[in-house]
């Protein structure tokens, strides 16, 4: 049986507003998919989709939130808090972990309320929570989608600012916690040392650790995501409008907002 493949799916930005981050990363021409609910679970999201994975704006929905990693997290402020793997099999994945002694239970079928063209759905999802962090420093989970055609609907990767694509994402820690490249390997990962980084490739998308971190040991450490836009200066201008810091270093430039570095890059870079 051959291993399961596993690619980075999404990362998870905590908010504290979730209307308000809306509407200011539509301010910046992106399009969010509507308004989710996690009825269960006690949280709301809206997500901004690309063809090889999104950002989820994740909030407490009224006071009946029992997320706690997302309202702890909160407790230190804003930031990106979570990522997920996208297996093409959650099963088999499930079975490695138990077979490491890192499966957090047994695996779980969520779902959200979605708005779509045909009106209101449920969305589904397969989630395998990991006990610890064998993966990296931080929260991570797989999350297998579904009902994906409708998660990544075409008319939700159509951005006004031209926005195609994420192109990585940094995060801090120790990177002796990042999974072994054996590991790695059977996830269908790859573990990548370079100068001063270990990276964690996760199908397009690299996800790069480096020493350091300043939020309490368990939580992620995050400090920027990239993403491939053709014209990072239509969005730093915005931004720029927007009230929000912006520092250009070449063809890139970085946007600060809700805690995190949105890393705008063109293609080839």
């Amino acid at each position: 049986m051959p291993e399961p493949s596993c690619v980075f799916d999404h990362a998870i930005l905590a908010v504290a507003d979730l209307a308000a981050a809306c509407a200011r990363f539509e301010r910046l021409g992106f399009m969010l998919s509507p308004r989710g609910q996690h009825r269960s679970r006690g949280t709301a999201n809206a997500c901004i989709m690309l063809p090889n994975g999104y950002l989820e704006l994740l909030a407490a929905d009224g006071p009946g939130c029992i997320e706690t990693f997302l309202l702890e997290f909160l407790g230190f402020g804003e930031g990106l808090c979570s990522l997920a793997l996208a297996p093409d099999d959650s099963a088999r994945v499930h079975a490695l972990l138990t077979t490491w002694g890192a499966a957090n239970g047994e695996p779980v079928v969520g779902g959200r309320a979605m708005e779509t063209p045909e009106g209101a759905r449920d969305v589904r999802f397969r989630i395998c929570r990991v006990a610890g962090r064998p993966v990296l420093p931080g929260r991570v989970f797989f999350c297998e989608h579904l009902d994906r055609d409708t998660v990544y609907a075409p008319h939700l990767l159509r951005h006004a600012n031209g926005a195609r694509a994420i192109g990585g994402m940094s995060v801090l820690g120790d990177p002796a916690e990042v999974i072994d490249p054996a590991r790695a390997a059977a996830l269908g990962l790859c573990r990548v040392e370079t100068p001063g980084a270990t990276v964690l490739h996760a199908g397009t998308v690299p996800l790069r650790i480096t020493a350091g971190g300043s939020r309490p040991t368990g939580q992620m450490s995050a400090p920027d995501l990239l993403m491939v836009t053709p014209d990072p200066s239509l969005i730093a201008r915005a931004a720029a409008a927007d009230g929000l810091p912006v520092v250009a270093a070449g063809r890139s430039v970085r946007v600060t907002l809700h805690g995190m570095d949105l890393v705008l890059v063109p293609p080839g870079d």
